[in-house]
């Protein structure tokens, strides 16, 4: 063994270097210094290289502490063709890790800083990839926190097979929204946020949209022997931002309804002569010789949304020819549940679903001319 600055080495070559007190001039323990030869293909300041079946490897491993601002390693290239500060690799193992940086117990800490500047073709301050089974270019336990915008690929020059989306909102009539806390004791190496979060599971989203589904594995945590301390977990994780499409879709679906259904009304009251006519704001309103009746009639679906059975509850505010109506999200009138004569009183009817499928549906209560129409929502079981 050689020693460098000491009298005790413990390693093959252990080079020690007591820095001086003052001064600006960086102080360096160890400096490798490489002027290469032009046309040279590959040129290494320093090339470390370890192998051995052992429970864990490190080839070049960097500490710096105590200091008011500590770098493990800081590494800078540049020059005209392509240069890499820092080259790293790690293959042929169980787990495989090109780089593994960590600061703590300071007073900031940042496991990785990365920044791209100047350029004048790109600059990316990191730049991550992956491929094959279980890939993810970023994996992260915890918050992600971004100050600019987020964008995906969206060029209509990487797309083929482009479709106006049809069917969005029987997708999101579909989806089943909970309220969940997440398992953060007996998973805590993921980081999940703590408190009541709001989202879907991933087995009832993969029966609706399999695509936005993905299989993905919390990596196991080592200690330097390679002993396990946490086991690897696989789970399955879902894109939230997949959704946003079908949701737009949905709105746009719903509106159309909304607007169709305005015109039925119209038309409706219109051929009766009278009595509802629309008001300023879109909705429908009386003429002023029957605006009592028509603040003593109602309409109620309960409950709403519903599986396989609903009640419909009217009020009937004075005798006169009553018709239930029943039509699909598009406006087509599916049938009739009843059409009678009724006195005026409170009435309900309960109404079997069972053959219709998961989706949106219009109830409209005619009663001599006047029109109520609530929306009805069919969930799966």
């Amino acid at each position: 063994m050689v020693g460098i600055g000491t009298v005790n080495p413990g390693a093959k070559l252990d080079i020690y270097k007591q820095a001086g007190s003052s001064g600006t001039t960086p102080q360096a323990g160890l400096r490798s210094t490489l002027i290469a030869n032009v046309g040279t293909a590959l040129n290494i300041a320093i090339d470390a290289y370890i192998t051995r079946l052992t429970p864990m490897n490190v080839a070049v491993r960097a500490t710096s502490v105590a200091g008011l601002r500590n770098y493990g390693v800081l590494s800078e290239a540049y020059g005209t063709h392509a240069n890499y500060g820092i080259w790293s690799s790690g293959h042929d193992a169980l787990n495989n890790y090109g780089i593994v940086a960590s600061a703590y117990a300071g007073g900031s800490n940042i496991g990785v800083n990365g920044s791209a500047y100047g350029g004048s073709g790109y600059n990316y301050g990191v730049v991550g990839g992956a491929s094959g089974i279980n890939a993810w270019a970023g994996y992260f336990n915890g918050d992600v926190n971004v100050t600019g915008l987020v964008y995906d690929a969206s060029d209509a020059m990487l797309k083929t097979n482009v479709q106006d989306m049809q069917g969005g909102l029987d997708v999101v009539m579909s989806l089943a929204p909970k309220n969940y806390s997440f398992l953060t004791e007996e998973y805590p190496q993921m980081n999940f946020p703590t408190g009541q979060q709001a989202g879907v599971l991933a087995e009832d989203l993969e029966t609706v949209l399999p695509g936005l589904v993905k299989t993905a594995i919390q990596p196991a945590v080592l200690d330097s022997s390679g002993n396990v301390v946490t086991e690897q977990v696989e789970y399955s994780a879902v894109s939230y931002v997949g959704m946003i499409p079908y949701l737009v879709g949905a709105i746009q679906e719903q509106q159309a309804t909304i607007a169709q259904l305005q015109d039925q009304i119209n038309q409706c009251c219109a051929s009766q002569g009278g009595g509802m006519v629309p008001d300023g704001n879109g909705n429908t309103g009386n003429t002023p010789q029957d605006q009592s009746d028509l603040q003593e009639e109602r309409l109620l679906v309960q409950p709403n949304p519903f599986t396989d059975h609903t009640t419909v509850s009217y009020y009937v505010p004075k005798s006169g020819r009553v018709s239930l109506q029943v039509s699909n999200g598009d406006g087509r009138t599916l049938g009739t549940l009843l059409d009678e004569q009724a006195d005026a009183g409170a009435y309900s009817y309960e109404w079997n679903t069972t053959q219709l499928t998961p989706g949106t549906y219009f109830c409209a209560l005619l009663v001599d001319g006047n029109v109520v129409v609530k929306r009805a929502v069919k969930v799966a079981r």
